[in-house]
């Protein structure tokens, strides 16, 4: 959700990012964009903090999984991330519409 809330110039970035010091950058340049009270400015507009780190982490997912199968000797490795979903948790108050236990299913799978 928040990479469709970012402005187009802001999308860019995240697709451009080839390393996972592209990816550190993109988050040190978040982190920066928060103290400067500039989000809005830099394409990054409201987000909350956890949609931003999601958004590193996928896109560092991607990076790790396209070095991983360019690599013969790591052909038995997978590497992925995945969002369960809004699961009822602490971290969302307990407002999610699933369970602990449905919230599972996904990376399980």
């Amino acid at each position: 959700m928040a990479f469709r809330r970012m402005s187009p110039k802001r999308q860019q970035t995240f697709r451009d990012a080839q390393t996972e010091d592209d990816v550190s950058k993109l988050m040190a340049n978040y982190v920066q964009s928060v103290e400067k009270e500039t989000l809005s400015e830099e394409g990054w507009k409201q987000f909350a903090y956890y949609d931003i780190s999601k958004t590193g982490v996928i896109t560092l997912t991607r990076i790790q999984a396209a070095a991983l199968k360019s690599d013969s000797s790591k052909q038995d490795v997978l590497i992925n991330c995945c969002c369960p979903g809004y699961v009822s948790t602490d971290m969302t108050n307990h407002k999610g519409i699933k369970t602990p236990d449905e919230g599972t299913v996904t990376p399980v799978y």
